[in-house]
């Protein structure tokens, strides 16, 4: 399995939970798991029996977000894991464009991140706006008109885009950069979220969240992270959603 998802839950809006599992019930590329860590919310509980995701979830007793994450950690089984918010959400194309990178930088590089967008629209608006970062929305259907017309099979949309990303036409550019250059952003490159590091890399070097402080428990997990990596594989495209709506309360 190529990645395991670790997903925070800590009973936050409905309309975000939507959102984030939209987007990885959509994604082209499949071979992930989600691993959703929670205390005893029996809403979230409810709300995964309704979706298809190859999904588990652990209760974990602890409130706080960095033991949530540690318990994630320590339950994948995929060789990359990513670290999401609960309300944030990818493109459709998000890992198979991760996976393009990741399998040309392998044997180089430990640690990969998409490029995030900020938005204060709903998902449906924020992907009609980016669209334009792969092809237009119309493009696909008119690609299958054109070979039905002519007599040839369907197309699977999933099956298409795969292709399209594994032959080249879809071009999946990233930039490289020093841990120095990541630290000049402080307010921006320390936090989890959209990070994708290869799993036997944090175990090998016990690179863990601090469970003393939740909220800045971020910080030094990443100052660490940054200390043990030449360079770190960022998309040029930004596939990685952060919500800046005010949550709902329920």
């Amino acid at each position: 399995m190529n990645f395991s998802i670790v997903i925070p839950y800590k009973d936050n809006s409905p309309r975000f939970l939507k959102y984030c599992i939209e987007s990885l019930e959509n994604q082209v590329y499949q071979d992930f798991e989600v691993i959703f860590i929670h205390n005893q919310s029996a809403f979230l509980v409810n709300y995964l029996e309704q979706s298809n995701l190859n999904y588990r979830i652990i209760e974990n007793s602890s409130e706080t977000i960095p033991h949530f994450r540690n318990a994630g950690i320590q339950a994948s089984v995929g060789e990359y894991i990513l670290f999401m918010d609960v309300d944030d959400f990818l493109h459709p194309n998000a890992l198979i464009y991760a996976k393009q990178m990741i399998d040309e930088n392998k044997d180089s590089t430990s640690v990969f991140k998409f490029r995030i967008a900020k938005t204060d629209l709903d998902k449906k608006s924020t992907l009609k706006l980016n669209k334009k970062s792969f092809y237009r929305s119309s493009t696909f259907d008119n690609l299958s008109k054109w070979l039905n017309d002519r007599g040839f099979r369907s197309l699977d949309e999933s099956e298409v885009v795969k292709d399209l990303f594994n032959y080249n036409v879809i071009p999946h550019n990233f930039s490289t950069f020093t841990a120095g250059q990541y630290f000049a952003k402080l307010s921006y490159h320390l936090k989890a979220h959209s990070f994708i590091i290869r799993r036997d890399f944090l175990l090998e070097n016990e690179l863990i969240f601090d469970t003393r402080n939740d909220l800045y428990a971020d910080i030094p997990f990443l100052v660490r992270l940054y200390n043990m990596v030449d360079a770190i594989q960022q998309t040029s495209t930004k596939l990685y959603y952060k919500s800046l709506v005010v949550h709902e309360t329920f």
